[in-house]
Order: C-alpha cells, then structure tokens, then sequence
C-alpha cells in the first residue's frame, strides 16, 4: 500500500523505458523525428498464444503523454514524461487496488504505446527495441513536492506484447496475396508479422531411386532483387 490519500499532490509522472538489444538491433534511420502516444487501455489484458505479439486490438481510454523525437544507438533508457491522470487515479483509489496484480489491473488494466503514423513519411522511422520486464522499465509517480515516489514495475508477471499492421495496397505483394495460386517471379518475408515464405521441392525424396548417393553440400539460395532500396 502507498499510502495516498485525498491529500497526496501530484509532482511528475515518468514513464521509464529500457532500450534492449545491441546497435545493430534498432534498423532503419534512427535520426528521424517520430511521435509516440501513450494511453491507458481500457480492457484488461490475456496472454496472446504467439507469446510476444498478438492480432487483438487493444481499447484505449485516456492519453497519458506523447513522445516526439528522435533515437540514436546511444539510448539506454527512454523517459517520456506523462500527465497527471494516471497519478490522479492513483491517489483517489482504495487501498485494496495495490494488494495483488489481479486488483491492480481492474484500476489500472495498462498502457499501450501506439505510434503516431503520421509523424513520419514512408520509408522513414526506425524500429527500436525495449526490454519490458526490466526492472528499469517503469512508471514512477512523483508526488508532495517530489519528496516522495511511487515505482510502478512491469514485471515478468505482466501481459506484454506488439501489435503490428502492414499496409500493401498499391505493391506487388498485393496482387499475389489476392491471388496465391497465379504465382509470381518474386517471394517475400518480413518480420513483425509480416510476411513468410513456404517452399516446396516435390520430388526431393526420389532423388535416390537411382541408387545411393554422397551429398557434400546442399543450399537454398535467395538473391536479394534490390538490396540498395531495401538495405535492412
């Protein structure tokens, strides 16, 4: 229990992020100016059986901050000021709220970190990495003058996931998804749940009807079109 009361007064409200992974983790122009919006959800949160992404779409309630700015491979962690309604929430709840995560999260169900898609132009942006159950990835509330703090912790015990969209109108990746069985001159993956590849070779078992042979090497070879436009 934190102790708030109806005369607990609201200083700052911090929401810390830890940056995961190494330099070559975070791909794409990290000196892009982008914009973030930080809001609360409004449903509570299961766990997605894919483990780190998940095809729902979270309800949003109220905005708790914005991040606009730049990133660089120098980040450790992230700290995006937010406003005082989570905090005010806080204050004004039953102490009850705080005794286990199931009550906590009927207050307070979570935080949804949503791009905004129009602060950067196609082909700009990057993608950065954060570790989510790190003990530096928090939100503290500071409050009565910034004497004290409350430390609110992910935690491995938290539902975490991405939720991503990809836009393909207007590409040939369209045209084969409307049409798989038309085939095409080109494959195409993508990561976060973007697109894969499935390869069949037929007749590979009955390469030995002949008799028994000695493989040295076998590869599957994909030649990259246009490694210049696409160089991540």
């Amino acid at each position: 229990n934190p102790g708030f009361s109806s005369g607990t007064k609201h200083d700052s409200t911090i929401l810390y992020l830890k940056v995961a992974g190494t330099s070559s983790d975070k791909i794409g122009q990290l000196q892009d100016v982008q914009s973030w919006n930080i809001y609360e959800i409004s449903n509570q949160l299961s766990t997605p059986a894919a483990g780190f992404h998940s095809d729902t779409t979270v309800a949003t309630s109220i905005l708790l901050g914005s991040y606009t700015g730049s990133l660089s491979v120098k980040d450790s962690i992230l700290r995006i000021p937010l406003n005082s309604s989570l905090s005010e929430q806080l204050f004004k709840a039953d102490p009850k709220s705080f005794s286990d995560n199931t009550s906590f999260t009927s207050l307070v169900p979570g935080i949804a970190i949503i791009p905004d898609t129009n602060s950067v132009s196609s082909g700009k942006g990057a993608i950065m990495p954060f570790d989510l159950i790190s003990n530096k990835t928090h939100i503290s509330v500071y409050h009565d003058g910034d004497t004290a703090s409350f430390k609110l912790v992910i935690g491995s015990a938290a539902v975490t996931f991405g939720h991503y969209t990809h836009d393909y109108t207007g590409t040939q990746i369209a045209v084969q998804l409307a049409n798989p069985a038309a085939g095409g001159t080109h494959v195409f993956a993508q990561s976060m749940c973007g697109l894969k590849v499935h390869v069949e070779i037929p007749y590979l078992k009955n390469y030995i009807d002949s008799g028994l042979i000695a493989l040295s090497q076998a590869q599957l070879v994909f030649p990259i079109t246009d490694s210049t436009a696409y160089p991540y």
